[in-house]
């Protein structure tokens, strides 16, 4: 998925709408390849010895995930480990 041939994980500019005043565009240079503000932060995390980013919480992270599967199932995208039970130390 893209937004103006820029990935969904990388975008380079957001519409802002706010519900009063005008509509504009913020646009913001490309950094990486690719979830390097997600690297930035955890690496931030981990040299300060966060279990977790007070920006995006685990549990954040895994509805975020839910949400996005539940999108897939809808438009009929499966992948061969889709029902498998998640266990730890398990590889797939």
């Amino acid at each position: 998925m893209a937004a103006d041939g820029a990935p969904l994980h990388n975008p380079v500019e957001l519409t802002v709408s706010p519900e009063a005043g005008d509509q504009r565009v913020e646009r913001f240079p490309q950094i990486g390849n690719g979830y390097t503000y997600e690297l930035r932060e955890a690496t931030r995390c981990i040299q300060s010895g966060l279990p977790e980013s007070p920006t995006m919480s685990w549990d954040h992270s895994l509805r975020t995930l839910r949400l996005f599967d539940g999108v897939r199932v809808q438009l009929g995208v499966h992948y061969a480990n889709d029902g498998a039970a998640a266990v730890p130390g398990r590889r797939s």
